[in-house]
């Protein structure tokens, strides 16, 4: 791949939200996944690898770089970049980071292009509150097994009066995607196992999305956790 020094050097605004690559065949399922993955280090290697594989590079104050990822329309598509992450981390010769108390790594589901957000805000309470509760009783050593993270100031315990705040550790605070903010890179066996855990959770949801009601949200609510826990064995 060859990257002039100035382009190396730009990032785009932290408000990027040009998602327009799609990479990889679209399971029947129509579940999207996309990832912000924040980084520390200025490393003109990783920032190649990164753009070789559709990321963008964007700004943001917390990290030195956040790169965005593609649309991926297959778990196998995200998949194949998480081992080079985890390679250019260990790496003790490129300056990047990314398993680092400042850093988190925002998953975001979509579906069918859906605006996810109408559809879910008048029931946000009902669908995740009872997953929150839960993760709310964990212990941070647990947290941090399953997520690579504690409650951090970005990704916190939700408030379910607000379900766009951009703190909450799942929100809507984008039209078409659930946000899921917890997660850290630490490993790629320990965060694609989230992301599995977290897609088959949201089929749950998403299989009603055009039906939800008072009643069948609540029920999708317990239905998401109780998935949770058994696939962590809690």
């Amino acid at each position: 791949v060859y990257i002039c020094s100035t382009c190396a050097d730009a990032l785009q605004s932290y408000s990027f939200e040009g998602f327009n690559l799609q990479n990889g065949t679209q399971t029947a399922d129509g579940i999207t996944l996309g990832t912000e993955l924040e980084s520390i280090g200025n490393s003109l290697d990783a920032k190649i690898y990164f753009i070789k594989y559709g990321f963008i590079p964007t700004s943001d104050c917390t990290v030195d770089v956040e790169f965005k990822s593609p649309i991926y329309n297959n778990l196998s598509s995200l998949s194949k970049v998480c081992g080079m992450i985890e390679q250019l981390d260990k790496n003790e010769n490129i300056d990047f980071s990314v398993n680092n108390s400042r850093c988190g790594l925002h998953t975001h589901f979509g579906y069918k292009n859906k605006n996810l957000q109408d559809a879910i805000y008048p029931y946000y309470n009902n669908l995740f509150n009872p997953l929150n509760t839960f993760v709310d009783g964990l212990s941070d050593t647990k947290k941090i097994e399953i997520f690579g993270s504690k409650y951090r100031h970005y990704a916190q315990s939700i408030d379910v009066y607000r379900p766009m705040k951009h703190e909450n550790w799942i929100n809507i605070q984008h039209s078409k995607t659930i946000e899921i903010r917890l997660f850290r890179f630490n490993n790629a066996t320990q965060y694609i196992k989230g992301v599995k855990v977290f897609r088959a959770m949201l089929s749950i949801l998403f299989d009603d999305i055009d039906n939800l009601t008072e009643t069948n949200t609540k029920i999708i609510g317990e239905k998401m956790l109780k998935k949770f826990r058994k696939e962590y064995n809690l």
